[in-house]
């Protein structure tokens, strides 16, 4: 058979489990590298293995742990359906892959989709580590699976299982490698020569300014991208070549990596110390973007970032999308490094989501939270606890764009010239402002007044009301609050929180290392 008749899908399930399984950080970096490879390296190592031709078939996608592949022969793509689980069983312990066959008849992405539908319900299914581990078998400490060696972390020797000497290994072949500059490939993106040429932070520690600073986890993915390939594949039907077809399927899919990790680069390439990362790469591959950095360079990344994807999506994607584009959305989370990783990630996502629904999609924009407390929540469970004082209002103006599109919500740049201001102020008279409007928000714009009477003519005091009337985009003794209709209710909303939040955790503002409290 000389046509691509057969259509092959390949993912790993629960990516994110395990990667931030063992909460090491080494474990994280080694378990990411293991994803990027699966798709690339990984994978053709396997079709060469079971020796299939490269003339016999063609990869349309690859990335974050997922492949989609045409096949010409049936027995072929039926071959590396049984031995992936495998192999991948053998490279990465630990990780479940879905896989899926299915014929193509008709155009290509009625097939993608069926297939997509497929490969949905497998995910929703429960999948057994075999073999299965008796009673009497030891059990590593931090995983609770079966002991397959030791570890060393740090100074001491600990217990392991399988899975984390698999990623131990791969984070000091990727630390070798860095340091004697190997490249897998001089055609790489310059996201991963920056990576692969510079020694990654072997812990959260070497990121923290001092002993009580914060760091952050920043994750950012594009806004509405499902519904941009549901028209991307609408357009494709009308395509009857199925190879023509899925050239433009793998362009599409190349071309959205290539605009995430030069944006990346580009937010990333000058906090770069010599021979050494200010920042832990943990995930950048499709749309999806996630590091852990110091508290200080969180927002300036995460705005560079949503800036430069919307740009490069422009232009890398025009012959799909015209002059549209593609935004994205970003959630930040400020821990203390000791804080547990895990919970601090499931946070940072929810924050990501709120940008999207706030925005509805439309805007690039992002949204922050420092945790003080022993757990973190969902997003929206913080702002009714602890950010809604009142009924009608809301201490956050969150989330921040990083354009001057959207006039419903502020910009970023407009909220870090407040939190500038704020620091110039009296601190007790801030303080008071705010404890006031646990009280009543009458009672906040009362101490509000008594701070433009007491400090009347004071340029202090001028800036501060410049800084309010950016962000709210009112003014004077108005410009304490944004009023936004809410459901036919008047709903009130201040920046004042935010501003304190920024001050807390960045050295850019604060003068004691991060630490503001």
């Amino acid at each position: 058979m000389n046509e691509l008749s057969w259509y092959y899908v390949v993912t790993a399930k629960g990516i994110q489990d395990f990667i931030l399984q063992g909460d090491k950080i080494r474990f994280m970096v080694g378990a990411s590298e293991l994803i990027e490879q699966l798709p690339n390296k990984f994978l053709d190592d396997c079709l060469k293995k079971i020796e299939i031709d490269q003339g016999d078939y063609k990869i349309i996608s690859r990335a974050a742990g997922s492949a989609r592949i045409l096949f010409k022969n049936e027995s072929h793509a039926k071959k590396l359906f049984k031995i992936m689980p495998l192999l991948v069983n053998i490279y990465a312990p630990g990780l479940n892959v879905i896989q899926h066959i299915q014929k193509i008849e008709g155009n290509l992405p009625d097939t993608i989709k069926k297939s997509e539908v497929s490969i949905q319900q497998k995910r929703n299914k429960l999948y057994i580590d075999y073999p299965i581990a008796g009673p009497l078998v030891d059990r590593a400490p931090r995983s609770g699976r079966p002991i397959y060696g030791d570890i060393r972390l740090g100074g001491d020797s600990e217990p392991a299982d399988i899975s984390m000497l698999k990623k131990d290994k791969e984070y000091r072949r990727l630390k070798k490698d860095s340091s004697e500059n190997k490249y897998y490939d001089e055609k790489m993106s310059d996201f991963k020569k920056l990576i692969y040429s510079n020694e990654i932070p072997e812990s959260i520690e070497r990121l923290a300014d001092s002993k009580n600073s914060y760091i952050a986890i920043l994750h950012a993915d594009a806004n509405g991208l499902g519904k941009i390939v549901m028209n991307l594949m609408n357009k494709l039907k009308d395509i009857s070549n199925i190879e023509e077809a899925a050239d433009k399927y793998r362009r599409f899919s190349e071309l959205i990596s290539k605009a995430t990790e030069e944006s990346a680069f580009k937010a990333l390439k000058d906090i770069k110390l010599e021979n050494h990362l200010n920042f832990i790469p943990l995930i950048c591959a499709g749309d999806d973007f996630t590091i852990i950095l110091k508290a200080k360079d969180a927002i300036s990344v995460a705005s560079k970032f949503l800036q430069e994807f919307e740009e490069n999506c422009k232009i890398y994607l025009k012959e799909f999308l015209g002059e549209e584009g593609i935004s994205a959305a970003a959630g930040i989370v400020f821990i203390n490094k000791k804080f547990p990783f895990y919970q601090a990630y499931g946070l940072c996502e929810s924050l990501c989501k709120y940008s999207k629904e706030k925005t509805e999609r439309k805007y690039s924009a992002l949204s922050f939270w420092r945790v003080t407390t022993s757990t973190a929540e969902e997003f929206d469970n913080i702002i009714d606890r602890e950010l809604t004082p009142q009924e009608n209002v809301e201490l956050t103006m969150m989330p921040y764009t990083v354009s001057a599109k959207n006039v419903n919500h502020p910009n970023i740049e407009s909220l870090k010239e407040l939190a500038k201001c704020m620091k110039k102020m009296p601190h007790g008279s801030m303080r008071n402002m705010l404890s006031e409007i646990f009280i009543s928000k009458e009672n906040m714009e009362e101490s509000f007044k008594r701070m433009l009477e007491v400090h009347n003519g004071n340029e202090k005091l001028k800036d501060l009301i410049n800084g309010l009337e950016n962000v709210t985009g009112n003014s004077g003794e108005e410009a304490l609050f944004k009023l936004y209709k809410d459901k036919d209710k008047d709903r009130y909303y201040t920046p004042l929180h935010d501003a304190v939040e920024l001050l807390s955790v960045n050295t850019e503002f604060s003068s004691n290392g991060g630490n503001n409290e």
